[in-house]
């Protein structure tokens, strides 16, 4: 993979749709990533962003999650995001606020339980 390329992969979990980015996001490769984001909020907008093993991510990209929140959230969903031993990711979305934001988990199953819980 070249250092502009992104892999996403989804799947369904327990009524949870579940995006799980490796490589970089930014630039790029974030239309991409947008275009399958909006699609699945209209699909279904219970939504896990995986981001386990994202290497990178650049503004834009953070710009195209929290630009979608609030149609995930007027949809009766959410964009929840799971991220472990990532701690390069993790530090640029603490820096930039987004657990004030977004809820994070550190499990998968912890982030679809979630939904379940709380109604959305």
């Amino acid at each position: 993979m070249d250092k502009k390329g992104l892999n996403i992969h989804k799947e369904v979990v327990e009524e949870v749709t579940i995006i799980k980015l490796s490589g970089s996001l930014n630039a790029y490769t974030a239309p991409e990533f947008e275009t399958i984001l909006r699609d699945t909020i209209d699909e279904n907008p219970k939504i896990i962003l995986d981001l386990c093993n994202l290497d990178y991510i650049s503004s834009i990209g953070l710009g195209v999650i929290i630009g979608y929140v609030e149609d995930a959230r007027e949809k009766g969903g959410d964009i929840r995001i799971f991220l472990k031993n990532n701690s390069i990711v993790e530090e640029i979305f603490e820096i930039t606020g987004f657990p004030k934001i977004i809820k994070f988990f550190d499990d998968k199953n912890s982030g679809i339980q979630s939904f379940k819980t709380d109604g959305s």
